[in-house]
């Protein structure tokens, strides 16, 4: 804790905010990545990388995100203003990083999901534009709902903004990852692909909106 303030009365945390902004991280390797379990989605698939760049720059701005939350909502308002989307790469990993006034229910989601398709070949980028414009849910790609904390509140919220390099302590703890750490964590991927473990593990990690916990269980296996 660096320092605090009494807040206004009346003040609340959530509609006070200026804006919010959330990463997505994604592992695309063959290897599975021990330190990254959990906290990024493995994606052992080809993907089109300049693809994921040209969906994000049509992010920014105000559009219709009717295809990217869910049929039954309680929204009443669809569009939101994107004040900046982008991928970052890290080599094998790949970060989405978002800011809008607000989001809906399980919309980042839903994007990350439909970029994917895209940069899998399975749609374009043309039919990626065409979703913001408020189409059906059923046209767009699928929500990603695992792991539960791919998604990271960073800031920029009530005018505060956090800087690059805090941000990166909160996603990589500030350690970057050695040659000799990446050889241990292929090795350990390898051997728990080997045991096919079945049992499973449920965590419950707090999330955003009117649904406070989600629980998630999921096999360790293939």
């Amino acid at each position: 804790m660096l320092a605090s303030a009494r807040a206004a009365d009346g003040f609340d945390a959530r509609g006070d905010a200026r804006s919010r902004t959330y990463c997505y991280r994604v592992l695309q390797r063959r290897e599975r990545s021990v330190f990254e379990r959990g906290r990024a989605l493995w994606w052992p698939h080809r993907l089109d990388r300049d693809a994921l760049h040209a969906c994000a720059a049509l992010l920014p701005g105000t559009h219709d995100f009717t295809a990217f939350t869910p049929t039954e909502t309680d929204h009443v308002r669809f569009s939101r203003d994107v004040l900046g989307a982008r991928w970052e790469e890290r080599g094998d990993l790949l970060e989405f990083w978002i800011e809008a006034d607000t989001f809906m229910r399980h919309m980042n989601r839903a994007l990350v999901g439909t970029m994917l398709e895209v940069a899998g070949g399975r749609r374009s980028v043309e039919n990626f534009a065409a979703l913001l414009e408020g189409r059906s849910r059923a046209d767009a790609g699928p929500t990603l709902h695992e792991p539960l904390d791919l998604e990271f509140a960073i800031g920029l919220e009530h005018g505060v903004r956090v800087d690059r390099e805090r941000a990166d302590d909160l996603l990589h703890g500030g350690q970057p990852v050695t040659g000799a750490q990446r050889a241990v964590e292929q090795r350990l991927a390898h051997l728990l692909d080997q045991l096919h473990v079945g049992r499973h593990v449920r965590s419950c990690r707090q999330v955003e909106g009117n649904h406070p916990h989600t629980y998630l269980s999921r096999r360790l296996d293939k």
